[in-house]
């Protein structure tokens, strides 16, 4: 039960961290100004480095990609642990 219970957060977390992307993030000025810069200087990177040296580039950018998402999914899940406290407590004040 625990484990269903588990996955199921999981994947409610993960759909959740995607809608708040395309909702939010997408249409935040800086952080959409930023990631184009980003995209630009990783593929002025890739266009310099010599192809022996590009696998490395393409491991660090999936590297930093999966850090981004699990911090993404730790401060989701945080916030979401905080909210049910937080209704807690105020029920129990009622």
């Amino acid at each position: 039960m625990t484990t269903n219970l588990n996955h199921s957060l999981n994947e409610f977390v993960m759909e959740r961290i995607e809608e708040i992307i395309k909702a939010i993030l997408l249409n935040h000025i800086t952080y959409r100004d930023l990631s184009e810069e980003l995209s630009c200087t990783l593929r002025e990177l890739i266009e310099r480095v010599p192809e022996n040296c590009k696998p490395l580039l393409y491991e660090y950018e999936e590297r930093e990609h999966a850090q981004t998402v699990i911090a993404f999914e730790a401060m989701y899940k945080q916030g979401f642990m905080d909210g049910i406290f937080l209704n807690k407590e105020i029920l129990k004040g009622n």
